[in-house]
Protein backbone atom coordinates (compact mmCIF):
# COMPACT_ATOMS: atom_id res chain seq x y z
CA UNK A 1 0.00 0.00 0.00
CA UNK A 2 1.06 3.60 -0.67
CA UNK A 3 0.24 6.25 -2.66
CA UNK A 4 -0.87 5.67 -6.26
CA UNK A 5 -1.87 8.63 -9.11
CA UNK A 6 -5.41 8.59 -10.32
CA UNK A 7 -6.66 10.86 -12.92
CA UNK A 8 -3.08 12.92 -12.66
CA UNK A 9 -3.82 12.94 -9.26
CA UNK A 10 -1.66 11.72 -5.77
CA UNK A 11 -3.97 9.78 -3.33
CA UNK A 12 -3.20 7.67 -0.57
CA UNK A 13 -4.35 4.43 -0.09
CA UNK A 14 -3.71 3.63 3.32
CA UNK A 15 -6.99 5.21 4.19
CA UNK A 16 -8.80 2.96 6.43
CA UNK A 17 -12.91 1.66 6.58
CA UNK A 18 -13.92 -0.19 9.72
CA UNK A 19 -10.48 -0.68 10.60
CA UNK A 20 -9.74 -2.81 7.10
CA UNK A 21 -7.44 -1.52 4.38
CA UNK A 22 -8.09 -2.21 1.05
CA UNK A 23 -5.63 -5.12 0.81
CA UNK A 24 -6.84 -6.70 3.90
CA UNK A 25 -10.09 -6.45 2.52
CA UNK A 26 -8.65 -8.17 -0.55
CA UNK A 27 -7.05 -10.99 1.72
CA UNK A 28 -9.84 -11.86 3.31
CA UNK A 29 -12.26 -11.98 1.10
CA UNK A 30 -9.95 -14.69 -0.65
CA UNK A 31 -9.85 -16.49 2.38
CA UNK A 32 -13.65 -16.76 2.57
CA UNK A 33 -14.00 -17.52 -0.74
CA UNK A 34 -12.16 -20.68 -0.27
CA UNK A 35 -14.13 -21.36 2.68
CA UNK A 36 -17.21 -21.16 0.91
CA UNK A 37 -15.88 -23.65 -2.27
CA UNK A 38 -15.13 -26.50 0.35
CA UNK A 39 -18.63 -26.53 1.74
CA UNK A 40 -20.85 -25.05 -1.11
CA UNK A 41 -22.04 -28.94 -2.10
CA UNK A 42 -22.65 -29.96 1.63
CA UNK A 43 -25.98 -30.53 3.11
CA UNK A 44 -24.87 -30.95 6.66
CA UNK A 45 -26.99 -28.03 8.54
CA UNK A 46 -23.60 -26.88 10.18
CA UNK A 47 -22.57 -26.28 6.89
CA UNK A 48 -25.43 -24.86 5.24
CA UNK A 49 -25.59 -22.29 8.33
CA UNK A 50 -21.98 -21.61 7.99
CA UNK A 51 -22.21 -20.90 4.35
CA UNK A 52 -24.86 -18.52 4.83
CA UNK A 53 -22.43 -17.14 7.75
CA UNK A 54 -19.45 -16.40 5.02
CA UNK A 55 -21.80 -15.11 1.96
CA UNK A 56 -23.03 -12.08 4.70
CA UNK A 57 -19.53 -11.24 5.35
CA UNK A 58 -18.09 -11.94 1.91
CA UNK A 59 -20.62 -8.90 1.07
CA UNK A 60 -20.20 -7.01 3.93
CA UNK A 61 -16.84 -7.21 2.58
CA UNK A 62 -17.60 -6.04 -0.71
CA UNK A 63 -19.44 -2.86 0.73
CA UNK A 64 -16.59 -1.94 2.95
CA UNK A 65 -14.27 -1.96 -0.32
CA UNK A 66 -16.91 0.28 -2.29
CA UNK A 67 -17.61 2.68 0.07
CA UNK A 68 -13.33 2.80 0.78
CA UNK A 69 -12.77 3.22 -2.63
CA UNK A 70 -15.75 6.21 -2.67
CA UNK A 71 -13.15 7.81 0.23
CA UNK A 72 -10.18 7.04 -1.89
CA UNK A 73 -12.14 9.05 -4.54
CA UNK A 74 -13.28 11.98 -2.50
CA UNK A 75 -10.01 12.56 -0.94
CA UNK A 76 -8.44 13.38 -4.20
CA UNK A 77 -10.58 17.21 -4.49
CA UNK A 78 -8.51 19.18 -2.91
CA UNK A 79 -10.60 21.72 -0.18
CA UNK A 80 -13.35 19.79 -0.63
CA UNK A 81 -16.42 19.05 1.86
CA UNK A 82 -16.86 15.31 1.99
CA UNK A 83 -19.74 14.86 3.62
CA UNK A 84 -21.24 11.15 4.48
CA UNK A 85 -24.92 11.69 4.49
CA UNK A 86 -26.85 9.41 7.11
CA UNK A 87 -30.58 9.38 8.56
CA UNK A 88 -29.20 7.61 11.53
CA UNK A 89 -30.92 4.74 11.73
CA UNK A 90 -29.35 2.62 9.30
CA UNK A 91 -30.85 2.71 6.07
CA UNK A 92 -29.14 3.20 2.68
CA UNK A 93 -31.53 2.90 -0.43
CA UNK A 94 -33.02 6.22 0.58
CA UNK A 95 -29.59 8.17 0.06
CA UNK A 96 -25.87 8.73 -1.38
CA UNK A 97 -22.56 6.54 -0.15
CA UNK A 98 -20.51 10.28 -0.12
CA UNK A 99 -21.04 13.59 -1.64
CA UNK A 100 -18.50 15.97 -2.22
CA UNK A 101 -18.84 19.88 -2.21
CA UNK A 102 -16.08 21.93 -4.41
CA UNK A 103 -14.58 25.05 -5.91
CA UNK A 104 -13.19 25.87 -8.94
CA UNK A 105 -12.31 29.28 -9.78
CA UNK A 106 -14.40 30.55 -7.47
CA UNK A 107 -17.51 27.98 -8.90
CA UNK A 108 -18.90 25.92 -6.12
CA UNK A 109 -19.57 22.02 -7.56
CA UNK A 110 -21.13 19.49 -6.53
CA UNK A 111 -20.10 15.54 -7.06
CA UNK A 112 -21.85 12.18 -5.81
CA UNK A 113 -20.35 9.44 -5.38
CA UNK A 114 -22.11 5.69 -5.53
CA UNK A 115 -19.86 2.82 -4.03
CA UNK A 116 -20.17 -0.26 -5.69
CA UNK A 117 -17.67 -3.23 -4.41
CA UNK A 118 -16.70 -6.16 -5.62
CA UNK A 119 -17.72 -5.32 -9.26
CA UNK A 120 -21.30 -5.12 -8.25
CA UNK A 121 -23.77 -3.75 -11.24
CA UNK A 122 -25.80 -1.10 -11.05
CA UNK A 123 -28.77 -1.12 -9.22
CA UNK A 124 -32.54 0.11 -10.13
CA UNK A 125 -35.21 2.03 -8.06
CA UNK A 126 -38.83 2.74 -9.29
CA UNK A 127 -39.32 5.50 -11.30
CA UNK A 128 -41.36 8.91 -9.62
CA UNK A 129 -44.69 7.35 -10.67
CA UNK A 130 -43.89 3.67 -9.20
CA UNK A 131 -44.51 2.44 -13.09
CA UNK A 132 -40.91 1.47 -14.43
CA UNK A 133 -37.51 0.67 -12.98
CA UNK A 134 -34.58 3.40 -13.83
CA UNK A 135 -31.29 2.10 -13.79
CA UNK A 136 -28.54 4.26 -11.39
CA UNK A 137 -26.65 6.57 -13.07
CA UNK A 138 -29.81 8.00 -14.95
CA UNK A 139 -31.86 11.13 -14.46
CA UNK A 140 -35.06 9.35 -13.87
CA UNK A 141 -32.87 7.33 -11.24
CA UNK A 142 -31.79 11.13 -9.51
CA UNK A 143 -35.28 12.38 -9.62
CA UNK A 144 -36.90 9.16 -8.13
CA UNK A 145 -34.22 9.54 -5.48
CA UNK A 146 -34.84 12.78 -4.57
CA UNK A 147 -38.75 12.24 -4.24
CA UNK A 148 -38.05 9.41 -1.92
CA UNK A 149 -35.52 11.54 0.28
CA UNK A 150 -37.94 14.11 0.27
CA UNK A 151 -40.83 11.78 2.00
CA UNK A 152 -38.40 9.91 4.30
CA UNK A 153 -37.57 13.65 5.34
CA UNK A 154 -41.32 14.99 5.43
CA UNK A 155 -42.61 11.45 7.51
CA UNK A 156 -39.60 11.99 9.73
CA UNK A 157 -40.83 15.53 10.57
CA UNK A 158 -44.65 14.35 10.95
CA UNK A 159 -43.64 11.98 13.34
CA UNK A 160 -42.00 13.99 15.74
CA UNK A 161 -37.97 12.65 14.78
CA UNK A 162 -35.42 15.01 13.77
CA UNK A 163 -34.04 14.86 10.62
CA UNK A 164 -29.98 15.09 10.48
CA UNK A 165 -28.94 18.74 9.23
CA UNK A 166 -26.75 16.97 6.49
CA UNK A 167 -29.31 15.15 5.03
CA UNK A 168 -31.67 18.41 4.82
CA UNK A 169 -28.97 20.33 3.44
CA UNK A 170 -28.24 17.66 1.04
CA UNK A 171 -31.77 17.38 -0.49
CA UNK A 172 -31.83 21.30 -0.70
CA UNK A 173 -28.18 20.78 -2.43
CA UNK A 174 -30.38 18.58 -5.10
CA UNK A 175 -33.29 20.75 -5.36
CA UNK A 176 -30.76 23.70 -6.09
CA UNK A 177 -27.76 22.78 -7.71
CA UNK A 178 -26.45 20.44 -10.85
CA UNK A 179 -23.84 17.02 -9.70
CA UNK A 180 -21.72 15.32 -11.03
CA UNK A 181 -22.44 11.71 -10.73
CA UNK A 182 -19.40 8.65 -10.69
CA UNK A 183 -19.93 5.42 -9.57
CA UNK A 184 -16.86 3.64 -8.37
CA UNK A 185 -16.47 -0.43 -8.26
CA UNK A 186 -14.40 -3.34 -8.74
CA UNK A 187 -11.41 -2.53 -7.16
CA UNK A 188 -8.49 -3.88 -9.21
CA UNK A 189 -5.03 -5.59 -7.23
CA UNK A 190 -2.01 -6.93 -8.61
CA UNK A 191 -0.73 -10.42 -9.10
CA UNK A 192 0.57 -9.82 -5.34
CA UNK A 193 -2.84 -9.20 -4.00
CA UNK A 194 -1.84 -5.36 -3.72
CA UNK A 195 -4.08 -2.44 -4.48
CA UNK A 196 -3.56 -0.87 -8.10
CA UNK A 197 -6.81 1.39 -8.67
CA UNK A 198 -10.59 0.83 -9.81
CA UNK A 199 -13.07 1.31 -12.46
CA UNK A 200 -14.63 4.36 -12.41
CA UNK A 201 -17.81 5.19 -14.32
CA UNK A 202 -18.45 8.75 -15.31
CA UNK A 203 -22.49 9.54 -16.03
CA UNK A 204 -23.80 12.65 -17.45
CA UNK A 205 -24.19 15.59 -14.98
CA UNK A 206 -27.51 15.39 -12.92
CA UNK A 207 -30.26 18.38 -12.75
CA UNK A 208 -32.20 19.21 -10.23
CA UNK A 209 -35.43 17.40 -10.28
CA UNK A 210 -38.55 19.27 -12.04
CA UNK A 211 -41.19 20.25 -9.64
CA UNK A 212 -38.49 20.37 -7.11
Amino acid sequence: MGEINLDGRTIDVNAQYTGKSLDEINALRDEIRLQKAAITDSTAPADIEEYKRLDKLHRELSEAEGLLLAEALADTYPNAQVITPTWGDGSSNINLDRVVQYQVNDEIRWLAIEAKGGGSGLGKRLTVDKQHYAQQGSQQNWDSLYKDMVSKRDSMEQRGIQVPAQMDSLISAMKQNSFEYVVVSKAIYDQAGRFAGFTKSVFPSKTPPPGS
